[in-house]
């Protein structure tokens, strides 16, 4: 797994620019997306999405359990 503390600027700003979309975003058919305050949510959806997210950018764990370190070096 990644260390989140060596991520690049870009991709601090891809996964925030993602949590800001699953959270608050509307896609439309045009692929542009809005803000949608009101949005509502799924738990379970909410977290699958977030995960992927993450996943994508090397920040799942690889190991079950507790079986990676995580500290900011």
């Amino acid at each position: 797994m990644k260390n989140p503390s060596n991520l690049t600027r870009e991709e601090l700003v891809e996964i925030t620019t993602g949590m800001v979309r699953i959270l608050y975003g509307w896609e439309h058919p045009d692929g542009s997306w809005t803000y949608a305050a009101d949005k509502e949510w799924c738990g379970g959806d909410v977290c699958e999405a977030a995960a992927s997210l993450l996943d994508r950018f090397g920040l799942v764990p690889q190991v079950e359990g507790d079986g990676e370190r995580m500290d900011n070096q």
